[in-house]
C-alpha cells in the first residue's frame, strides 16, 4: 500500500508541476498581447482561459506568483458578462 500512495504523491506533484507550466506559458503570452489571449480585445479564446486560470488558483496547492495572469483576470472581473458567471 506504501508504494502505491508514493506513486499517487509523485503522479499529483508531477501533475501540480505541468499545470503550474502551462499557467507559466499562458503568463508568457499575455505578456506578449499585453491585454489578452487575442491582443487587445476580449474575444471568445479569453472566456475557457479564464475558466482554467481560476480553477487553477482555487486548487489546493501552492501556487507560484504569476502577476499577469493575476492582472488578466481582475481586468476580466470588470467585465459586467465575467462578473455574472
Amino acid at each position: 500500500m506504501k508504494k502505491r500512495d508514493e506513486s499517487e504523491a509523485e503522479g499529483t506533484a508531477h501533475s501540480i508541476a505541468a499545470w503550474n507550466g502551462n499557467i507559466e506559458t499562458l503568463n508568457i503570452r499575455l505578456l506578449v498581447t499585453e491585454a489578452s489571449m487575442a491582443r487587445e480585445r476580449v474575444s471568445l479564446a479569453d472566456i475557457p482561459t479564464a475558466l482554467y486560470e481560476n480553477r487553477w488558483l482555487e486548487s489546493p496547492f501552492k501556487h507560484p506568483s504569476i502577476f499577469v495572469v493575476s492582472d488578466y483576470l481582475e481586468r476580466l472581473t470588470d467585465r459586467s458578462g465575467f462578473a455574472e458567471y
